[in-house]
């Protein structure tokens, strides 16, 4: 078994979320401010789909959270990852009584995917919140409203197992892989017992678990954290368990579904955040007014606010475009 499985592994496991029709406009009808949610949702998604067609010869496409991409890398990191910073920033401003929900952990997930740069460096963490880099990310499953199954843990356990898998090195053949497969498989049932893996991780049940189960360095299990990986997390935040090939639980039967009760209050009044390090800065004030919330962005590279309306071109260090600052104003003047 070669080093690159459990990462081959990881990505067949959530190639199934990201077709999960899961939307954040499937619950705009319940954002907090309907009217200015739909107007900054269609508004990133045109400026995503004018940067593609102003700097990559329409190489891209950005339909929706589970549909933004280009095949040309410089674009990615220009359209794309701007694309679903926005996309965050509207559900944040707008629809900060949904964060909690499966729709919104579908979208950070969605652009923690699709954007290489996504999570890159030491992580902006909120101690007090317990999420890094993209609010909200991993949810509170304790909250109102909270998706029945945390697919931010999930997602963040199987990438978290690629790495520690990277850095592994152990005389016994296949511990180190044994490890990595026991994660991907014990991330998903640690975090969400009761759930049908189908109903989120549609190869899961044929592909992954059935090469943990037959991988013959599995028989015995290796001590997984004498060999540098850290255990799964449960829904709430806890340590799970590494689970041998034989002692996987059963699968759940319920599919995702968000909890009873809603938030009435905004988690936050203002957020500051990046998708990664080498994107820009974001600052979200939380609409409770009705009237258009205030975003700004500087680069993560640069303090400097007067940074943000700097001209780039495509392929440099600087990852904020104007694109950002042209829509930006176009939002403002259209709802004001």
């Amino acid at each position: 078994m070669q080093n690159k499985l459990a990462t081959v592994v990881a990505a067949a496991l959530w190639a199934g979320c990201a077709t999960a029709a899961l939307s954040m406009t499937d619950v705009a009808d319940q954002c907090a401010d309907t009217l200015l949610f739909n107007t900054c949702w269609k508004t990133g998604l045109a400026k995503a789909q004018d940067c593609y067609k102003d700097t990559c010869q329409g190489a891209g496409t950005c339909t929706s959270e589970n549909d933004c991409t280009s095949q040309n890398s410089d674009c990615v990191t220009d359209c794309s990852c701007i694309a679903y910073a926005d996309m965050i920033n509207c559900a944040l401003a707008h629809c900060w009584n949904k964060v909690y929900g499966c729709e919104y952990q579908n979208l950070a997930v969605s652009a923690a995917k699709s954007c290489p740069a996504a999570l890159e460096g030491d992580p902006r963490f909120n101690a007090d919140s317990g999420w890094a880099w993209i609010p909200f990310f991993p949810s509170n499953s304790s909250q109102p409203g909270a998706c029945s199954c945390n697919v931010a843990q999930v997602y963040l356990g199987q990438r978290q197992a690629a790495d520690e898998r990277a850095t592994c090195s152990n005389a016994t053949d296949g511990a180190c892989d044994c490890c990595a497969l026991s994660k991907d498989v014990s991330a998903f049932y640690d975090a969400c017992p009761d759930t049908d893996p189908s109903a989120v991780l549609s190869d899961m049940p044929q592909f992954e678990l059935g090469a943990f189960q037959d991988d013959r360095a599995c028989s015995t299990m290796p001590n997984c954290s004498a060999l540098g990986f850290r255990p799964p997390t449960k829904g709430d935040g806890t340590d799970g368990a590494f689970y041998a090939p034989g002692d996987v639980p059963a699968n759940g039967t319920k599919t995702l579904s968000n909890g009873a009760g809603s938030v009435t209050a905004p988690p936050f009044s203002t957020i500051t955040w990046a998708l990664g390090s080498s994107l820009p800065n974001y600052t979200v004030h939380a609409d409770t007014t009705g009237r258009p919330a205030q975003t700004s962005a500087t680069s993560s590279s640069s303090p400097s606010p007067t940074h943000s309306s700097a001209v780039r071109h495509v392929g440099s260090g600087d990852a904020f475009t104007w694109y950002s600052v042209v829509a930006l104003l176009g939002v403002v003047a259209v709802l004001l």
